[in-house]
């Protein structure tokens, strides 16, 4: 798997403190004592992959030996660069995966659809946070779509996740409608940047347990109070500037929100 890469400090650039992890990783070594991995105590299996911030720079293969860890728990590979590699089906094979970490790594593309068919997630995150005009609310260069049989499939599958990061994913085809009956057990969810259209319906976000929600830069966006469920424990914070081209309607006569805080909100 490390072949595929080459070591390129540059690659992870946004990260507060990297390291090329894999170097620590030798032929005819322990691969539980590898930088980043993480084995099961009794069977030994790989259960956690963490190649975070990493260094590597290179095309992500499509057909690898890596995706033959079935007992994988874990995976995170954010902040690298994978030279804009789209996502392959194969993510699906980890069947026991419950966290999901492609934030910052330069895939590219549709998310495909087989992501949906990993039901125990509680953790997904797709963001490509650095690539966002914090501005002028705009996502340039190289980002993933997600196409509504994706929406339909993570709405429908994942019914234990908890969190969900999709910023910066281009989701201008999807219909706010896709988001009904999303997971009671969601407790965060981020948009930032999303380009998505329309109003969400009268009986989306019955979310009983959502505690964070960013949609700043979803443009023509409205979201009534009353469409969240009762008991609500949010406790949000919006902040930053809603320029002129964001139409963003808010209404918070009736909101269900416990110690939220509204600041710097104007147009520019």
């Amino acid at each position: 798997f490390k072949t595929h890469f080459s070591i390129n400090q540059s690659s992870s650039k946004d990260c507060e403190y990297s390291y090329p992890k894999t170097t620590s990783w030798k032929k005819g070594t322990d691969c539980c004592l590898w930088d980043g991995v993480s084995c099961d105590n009794i069977t030994g299996e790989v259960i956690s992959l963490d190649l975070s911030c990493s260094c590597l720079f290179g095309t992500f293969p499509s057909n690898t030996t890596f995706f033959l860890l079935s007992s994988l728990q874990r995976l995170d590979l954010s902040f690298n660069d994978f030279r804009k590699s789209e996502i392959s089906f194969n993510f699906s094979r980890f069947p026991s995966l419950t966290h999901l970490n492609l934030s910052s790594s330069w895939f590219s593309g549709p998310v495909p659809y087989e992501i949906s068919y990993l039901s125990n997630l509680v953790s997904l995150h797709l963001s490509y946070r650095p690539s966002i005009d914090l501005i002028g609310f705009q996502a340039p260069g190289p980002i993933l779509t997600l196409e509504k049989s994706a929406v339909n499939g993570i709405v429908r599958n994942l019914t234990q996740v908890r969190e969900i990061d999709l910023d910066g994913i281009d989701m201008s085809s999807i219909d706010p409608n896709s988001f009904i009956n999303l997971s009671y057990s969601l407790t965060s969810l981020s948009l930032l940047g999303c380009h998505l259209r329309g109003k969400f319906p009268d009986n989306n976000f019955k979310l009983p347990n959502i505690e964070y929600l960013i949609v700043a830069g979803v443009l023509y966006i409205f979201v009534e109070p009353r469409q969240f469920a009762q008991p609500c424990s949010l406790a949000s914070e919006l902040s930053g500037l809603l320029t002129s081209e964001l139409q963003l309607e808010l209404d918070f006569r009736k909101a269900c929100i416990a110690g939220s805080r509204i600041q710097n909100i104007g147009s520019g």
